[in-house]
């Protein structure tokens, strides 16, 4: 569901791109009032009438946390644009208003599963173990603990888990001979939430920062 949620938001750009790319300027795309603008001033020409008592209440009804970037945004969104044809204006509005729809709907039902892997997470034995890595949120410590698994067990040392992860290189030597290669036999979701724990422990981790 997120990759379709990506996907779409990706769709909503490139679509926009062809004929109203001031939209693209204004505010961060996978915000909420990034929505709620499309959807109240789909086209250049909606946006070009808005007052700035008008934009300044949009924005204040959909809690704008810059107030001081206002006149900046007002300014630009008054800024000349390339005209487009009217028949692509229409016709691109009427997809872009539908994916919009599509991205509302793809959010809403995130947050469900969010909500309900953040309920699972913080009820699960080993929370408070997986809560303390540094940089680690609900949903990569839900990760983390499907692959470590409820046997403790399982892997007696660090080397296990990484040999199982795939983060553990394969040396090869014979006499003079030697040589350091990837290891490719491993599970593979393992080591995609390895690495995702390692970037993600880099803002948090002072060590870790420094070491990569």
């Amino acid at each position: 569901m997120v990759y379709t949620n990506t996907r779409t938001l990706n769709q909503l750009i490139s679509s926009l791109k062809s004929y109203y790319p001031v939209s693209l300027e204004l505010f961060s795309h996978n915000s909420e009032i990034f929505l709620h603008f499309i959807m109240e001033y789909p086209t250049p020409k909606k946006a070009a009438k808005v007052t700035i008592t008008k934009f300044k209440n949009f924005l204040k009804k959909h809690a704008y946390s810059a107030p001081h970037k206002i006149d900046m945004l007002f300014e630009k969104l008054k800024e000349p644009m390339i005209p487009v044809e009217d028949w692509i204006v229409e016709s691109k509005a009427v997809y872009t208003s539908s994916l919009v729809e599509q991205l509302k709907m793809l959010r809403k039902q995130i947050k469900v599963y969010d909500d309900k892997i953040s309920d699972l997470v913080n009820a699960h034995s080993s929370h408070e173990i997986f809560d303390s890595l540094p940089g680690c949120g609900s949903v990569l410590q839900s990760e983390l603990m499907i692959n470590f698994g409820d046997n403790k067990e399982i892997f007696s040392s660090y080397k296990n888990v990484q040999q199982q992860a795939g983060t553990a290189p394969i040396t090869k030597q014979s006499g003079t001979y030697k040589v350091v290669k990837f290891r490719r036999a491993c599970s593979h979701p393992f080591r995609d939430t390895m690495h995702s724990f390692a970037f993600s422990s880099i803002t948090k981790s002072l060590w870790a920062k420094r070491y990569y």
